[in-house]
């Protein structure tokens, strides 16, 4: 703070510290994993599941979770809401797995999220 008198002349200066604040927001938290893997009845071709949840105290509206395979993107799916606390299983048909497969919650970073470290979640293939 700075007091200056009427001709502009600094009267007296102070400052104050405080806290660093913490302002609480009422958002979603999306985690994704791998859950599984299976045969389909064609060859070369597997049945994923990954497994969406929202940890958040807030809904989750229109985001999208997608699988990759050894990489490449094999499927995007829009999910219309997700409330707090709860989980969706997702099931993509993708080609078999050479060295990793991948899950994504939000791939794009439009929710806003309490943390985004847990969006994603890879699982090396077995061989």
């Amino acid at each position: 703070f700075r007091w200056y008198s009427a001709t502009g002349e600094l009267l007296e200066r102070t400052g104050k510290l405080s806290r660093a604040c913490r302002q609480f927001d009422a958002v979603p938290n999306l985690m994704s994993m791998v859950t599984g893997a299976g045969p389909t009845k064609v060859p070369g071709v597997v049945r994923y599941l990954m497994r969406i949840a929202n940890t958040g105290v807030a809904p989750a509206v229109d985001f999208d979770a997608r699988l990759s395979v050894d990489g490449g993107v094999v499927d995007t799916v829009t999910i219309a809401s997700l409330e707090p606390g709860a989980s969706r299983d997702v099931v993509v048909l993708g080609p078999e797995c050479t060295t990793s497969v991948s899950s994504i919650a939000d791939p794009d970073g439009v929710i806003v999220e309490s943390s985004e470290d847990d969006n994603a979640h890879t699982v090396n293939c077995q061989g």
